[in-house]
């Protein structure tokens, strides 16, 4: 078959009037803004639901490995713009060793993924079954859910302001041993596990630390209220004061040896440090306050 140059040349120079032409009849066509509409808006939708946010959030999250902290594992994300998020069997080994294991997360984002990826805020209701953080000495067993508020710092991706509300039930604690000042000296408080009914969290961030206004713990073993701050970045530093109630389970076999320093019906402990040595002194009765 000859090909014929002209043909082709004349071809190229009609296409544009040719599209001009087939556009403008298509647009004189009944409602055919209306359609075009339709597509437009169909097609961002289609972009929406079917932009690979999974990918991009996961990406985010184990670009923080060897900062934030030292490994991340999870066997399933599960991610939704338009209902919940699962998370299943999430493992954080974090800088200090000390583990962050979870089995199942729910987390509902009510901001769209954008705005996490982009502008570093986090807006969202959460659920958190068996919420474990262990360490050398402590082990912290938590079924928690509740909301957050929180803008991310930029380059470790760590909460950094913002607030978090948060309800606890049926919940263990382990401290294995503590020592607190006492008459005769200091008192090794072997406490191997705490049961713990219900709690709730009120707190804020503020430049990476953690303002609790409120938190109450209740329960057969243990009734308290903890109030002061704690970083969670650097050398995670804690300031804190815990009032116990003297007549919590826990304290049944101490309570002569600590009669001198019950205040009220209130044992009350300021605990510094940071999580991995705290440092436990007696804190004034009278104040109760950081």
């Amino acid at each position: 078959m000859k090909i014929n140059n002209e043909q082709i040349k004349a071809f190229i120079i009609n296409l544009p009037a040719k599209i001009k032409s087939f556009i403008k009849n298509i647009y004189e066509l009944p409602h055919s803004g209306k359609y075009f509409v339709l597509s437009l808006v169909m097609l961002i939708f289609f972009l929406i639901i079917t932009f690979p946010y999974d990918f991009l959030i996961k990406k985010k999250i184990y670009g923080l490995e060897g900062k934030s902290f030292r490994s991340i594992e999870m066997s399933g994300f599960d991610f939704s713009i338009f209902s919940e998020t699962y998370i299943d069997n999430l493992l954080i080994v974090l800088n200090n060793s000390n583990e962050l294991t979870c089995k199942n997360a729910i987390i509902n984002l009510t901001l769209n993924p954008v705005t996490l990826l982009i502008k570093n805020k986090l807006k969202s209701d959460f659920q958190f079954d068996s919420l474990k953080y262990t360490g050398k000495d402590v082990e912290f067993l938590f079924n928690i859910n509740g909301n957050m508020d929180l803008t991310l710092d930029k380059k470790s991706g760590t909460p950094k302001d913002g607030l978090i509300k948060i309800i606890i039930s049926d919940s263990i604690i382990k401290l294995g041993e503590i020592s607190i000042p006492a008459r005769m000296g200091p008192l090794p408080l072997k406490i191997e596990s705490i049961n713990i009914q219900s709690g709730n969290i009120d707190a804020n961030m503020s430049n990476g630390t953690l303002m609790l206004n409120t938190f109450k713990i209740t329960g057969n073993d243990l009734t308290c209220d903890i109030t002061g701050s704690m970083e969670l970045t650097g050398s995670s530093k804690l300031d804190l004061v815990v009032n116990i109630d003297s007549e919590s389970a826990v304290l049944d076999q101490y309570n002569d040896l600590l009669s001198s320093v019950i205040k009220n019906n209130i044992l009350s402990l300021r605990i510094k440090g940071n999580m991995s040595k705290p440092e436990v002194t007696l804190n004034d009765a009278g104040k109760n306050e950081n």
